[in-house]
């Protein structure tokens, strides 16, 4: 497993960016598996104190699947949506949207969205 990952932060535009690459594989008696491919991630902070931030990741992975003699290949494409508020200095509210395309022996598409409130002691 390996993962080459740089971070940027500005910080009186209060922007991040982040990009990484990832490669996985896993080897068994009778299966072997590779994943690999880049993430790209940009957020902002908004209003005083920045309590407010949005974030984007969007992230694709090429994938080869060898069971036995049979070789799959596909990919994977993530987006992520999130935004985050704190509410108060121990209170936030995060909502957060993914949509996931898989493409291979199993395709399938996947939306989730969460609603989360979090209070820190």
């Amino acid at each position: 497993n390996y993962n080459l990952s740089y971070a940027w932060q500005h910080l009186t535009t209060n922007i991040d960016l982040n990009v990484s690459y990832g490669y996985t594989r896993t080897k068994a008696l009778d299966l072997s598996s590779v994943y690999h491919g880049p993430s790209v991630g940009i957020g902002k902070k908004f209003l005083k104190d920045n309590k407010l931030s949005f974030m984007l990741n969007v992230s694709y992975l090429s994938s080869q699947d060898m069971i036995l003699e049979f070789d799959q290949k596909g990919s994977i494409l993530n987006t992520a949506l999130t935004t985050d508020y704190q509410l108060t200095p121990v209170h936030r509210l995060s909502i957060n949207w993914t949509n996931a395309f898989n493409r291979g022996a199993q395709s399938f598409h996947e939306q989730q969205g969460t609603v989360q409130y979090s209070m820190n002691f």
